[in-house]
């Protein structure tokens, strides 16, 4: 180490862009303590190692700046098992995706952002068609293993800023940020053509045809339903969806209209939507 930049072989693995990094620049910045900032940085043969950071700055004896002086301590053990405990929480232990728990943190960060910069979000409510006969003819273990290829095609094919969770079931839900209704419309119908286009397995090599109605509803920036009442919104659509012949994608009306007016309406292969 002696002679080498340790700010950049310390910090190589996240550069600028770390949070950990952000903090103590900010500290030596103004000449705080470092307490216990964790960073990610690697060993010389590339293994990834956490790094709990401490200091304290050194002033000579006229007072001025003359460094830091601390220890980093490896933490990867501690972390690695952290981050272990913070998957089996949050997410959903067969497909690997969100759990309700995660989903519902992550949504009302993103209601709290709409409230503030007047955007929309929008719920995608995947239903998978046929699953229990699926399960009664093939049985559970094909049955997950067609929740968990369902799990990577979804995933596959939606932004890094959406989040996708399963919500028990053969049912997933989709939080789409910054999303009007033709955009969640355009990106519920990528995701039922996806589905639909790829060549599932069985165990036993068995080729399984899996198709997914998709229920939408969107909240507008002056909208003040609750996250409950938007999910029937996308229940409603779903529903719609499966009783419009399955494989498509359909919008649900209002569930506080009166139910006369409340008819699921569908909007299929991006089609305007039309009562059912």
């Amino acid at each position: 180490m002696i002679g080498e930049n340790r700010w950049l072989t310390l910090c190589a693995t996240d550069g600028d862009a770390g949070i950990a990094h952000c903090e103590i620049v900010d500290a030596i910045t103004q000449r705080w303590p470092i307490e216990r900032r964790v960073i990610r940085s690697r060993h010389r043969d590339g293994a990834e190692v956490w790094i709990s950071c401490s200091a304290q700055p050194v002033f000579d004896e006229a007072g001025q700046y003359v460094g830091y002086r601390g220890i980093d301590v490896d933490v990867t053990e501690l972390t690695r098992a952290q981050q272990e405990l913070e998957q089996m929480a949050l997410h959903d232990p067969l497909t690997g995706l969100a759990n309700r728990r995660k989903f519902m943190s992550r949504y009302e960060l993103e209601e709290a952002r709409q409230r503030r910069t007047g955007g929309s979000l929008s719920l995608l409510l995947v239903d998978i068609d046929h699953f229990k006969r699926i399960n009664d003819t093939l049985g559970h273990l094909v049955g997950d293993d067609c929740l968990r290829s369902i799990a990577r095609v979804l995933s596959g094919n939606l932004r890094a800023v959406d989040l996708i969770a399963r919500f028990g079931g053969e049912e997933f839900v989709v939080l789409l940020a910054d999303t009007g209704l033709e955009q969640a419309i355009h990106a519920a119908e990528q995701l039922r053509e996806a589905v639909a286009a790829t060549n599932f397995e069985g165990s036993d090599g068995e080729h399984i045809s899996l198709t997914v109605s998709i229920g939408v509803a969107t909240r507008a920036p002056a909208d003040q339903r609750d996250f409950d009442h938007l999910l029937v919104q996308a229940d409603l659509g779903a529903y719609a969806a499966k009783g419009a012949g399955r494989n498509r994608v359909c919008v649900g009306r209002d569930a506080r209209q009166t139910e006369s007016e409340a008819a699921p309406t569908a909007t299929v292969a991006g089609k305007p939507p039309t009562p059912l």
